[in-house]
């Protein structure tokens, strides 16, 4: 996700370089795709009338690297598609048709979601997805909570790995103890066959039960 997002901040240094932003009025003569590349990476460069065709980008510091590099070696143009040349156009800006939610499933997804974005994305973006959304209705708040309190225990994470790693990050249980005598792997198959994808509803009362539960297994 992070390359892909890069690519569309690359083509938007470009695309304000040739004056093609929807926002602005081309106001300097077409450049060569290697033109643009020196004004962008270039600081100071101007044309030859002595007009500054420099462009700041203001990104956050973690896509610094990826844009730096993406822009070096063209690989945007290949993620964007068209060349790099229609944004419109590319396969990046697609999705698939929307569907409607039934009303008694949105607090099961909508919390699904937020625990799925909160592991890549700030507070802030947070924020704006939720303000985007709207309120959950008050009958799903209870769903919403619940999926929360699952996906963001300990033991939910662990599930998601393949087993090879699980085997080597699963230490540090008390010799004697019930948790230290379990096989990870089939302690954790109720969190796997609970997620959607294995088939699960992703929320049920025994689940939130043993989550909570496990709290005082591992006192």
């Amino acid at each position: 996700m992070m390359k892909e997002r890069e690519a569309l901040m690359c083509k938007v240094a470009s695309d304000a370089a040739l004056g093609q932003l929807p926002a602005l009025e081309p106001k300097l003569p077409p450049l060569e795709a290697s033109q643009t590349e020196a004004t962008v990476s270039d600081p100071g460069s101007s044309d030859i009338e002595g007009r500054s065709q420099d462009v700041v980008l203001v990104v956050g510091s973690a896509h610094l690297p990826g844009i730096v590099s993406m822009w070096s070696n063209g690989l945007w143009k290949d993620l964007i598609g068209n060349d790099g040349q229609n944004l419109l156009g590319s396969p990046l800006l697609t999705s698939p048709p929307l569907s409607s939610v039934p009303e008694k499933q949105v607090g099961l997804k909508r919390g699904l979601l937020h625990c799925l974005m909160r592991l890549s994305v700030t507070g802030e973006v947070l924020d704006d997805l939720e303000t985007t959304l709207g309120p959950l209705p008050p009958s799903q708040q209870l769903s919403y909570d619940a999926i929360s309190e699952i996906y963001t225990s300990d033991r939910a994470m662990l599930a998601c790995l393949p087993r090879d790693l699980l085997d080597k990050v699963w230490q540090g249980s008390q010799p004697g103890s019930s948790v230290h005598e379990m096989d990870p792997w089939m302690a954790l198959q109720p969190f796997r066959d609970n997620r959607p994808i294995n088939g699960g509803t992703g929320c049920t009362e025994e689940m939130v039960t043993l989550v909570r539960s496990l709290n005082f297994e591992l006192d």
